[in-house]
């Protein structure tokens, strides 16, 4: 039992605020939060920028990873945005920062960097993929005008 109204019991106008009210605020705010812990890591990691790139391609990727997970929540099935990309893109964005964090220890900063790199690359363009879906199944249908009021 829960203190919170079920969505199934609720009118329709009060389901439909609850499914598209806080996300955009949450997924605004944490991208603020992540845009702030950017600039202190760019402030203090003045003397080993290598450090600095591995660490801002690493937060890019994880705010790259939200926002294509916001914009793909909403797309009906016939998408081509499976959701199981979103569940296997997941472990691959923090697998390859602990492998950076790995060769940059072994080998040495410049290989963790590259690996950052090809990182951020692949989730911008699955970035790229999903605000594609997402702009191609908002668009109203050919016939559909659009009328000012």
């Amino acid at each position: 039992w829960s203190a919170c109204p079920s969505t199934e019991t609720a009118p329709p106008a009060a389901r439909k605020r609850r499914s598209g009210g806080p996300a955009p605020v949450s997924v605004g705010s944490l991208s603020l939060l992540l845009a702030g812990m950017m600039v202190l890591m760019a402030c203090s990691h003045g003397t080993a920028p290598l450090c600095l790139v591995s660490e801002l391609c690493a937060v890019l990727c994880l705010l790259l990873y939200l926002w294509a997970y916001y914009l793909t929540q909403n797309l009906a099935a016939s998408t081509v945005v499976p959701v199981e990309a979103l569940v296997f893109l997941f472990p691959l964005v923090f697998c390859a920062g602990f492998l950076a964090a790995l060769l940059a220890v072994a080998v040495g900063p410049v290989a963790g960097v590259l690996v950052m790199i090809t990182d951020l690359a692949c989730t911008s363009a699955f970035f790229g993929f999903c605000l594609a879906e997402h702009v191609r199944f908002s668009k109203p249908p050919a016939g559909h005008k659009n009328k000012r009021v």
